[in-house]
């Protein structure tokens, strides 16, 4: 029963992120940007204004990130971002 359940969990959480990937081309494609979505009192924070002023990238591109998640052949990893 467990792995059951498990694989149920597994199963909701990628149609979570399935669910959350569609509402984010659905906003792109509608004029809607990322940044719309966040909202101000976020936006007003003092780490997000530092994070906005480093401009640093913080995608599965980046080098400290793939340091950080040390790919090897044969791993396999799910990119859920934006």
């Amino acid at each position: 029963m467990k792995n059951f359940e498990k694989a149920n969990t597994i199963d909701k959480q990628i149609e979570l992120i399935r669910d959350s990937y569609d509402d984010t081309v659905d906003d792109y494609l509608g004029g809607v940007l990322e940044e719309d979505n966040i909202p101000e009192v976020f936006k007003d924070s003092t780490g997000y204004k530092k994070f906005i002023a480093a401009e640093h990238n913080c995608n599965s591109g980046e080098s400290d990130i793939k340091d950080f998640l040390n790919p090897q052949p044969g791993m396999k990893y799910l990119d859920v971002g934006s």
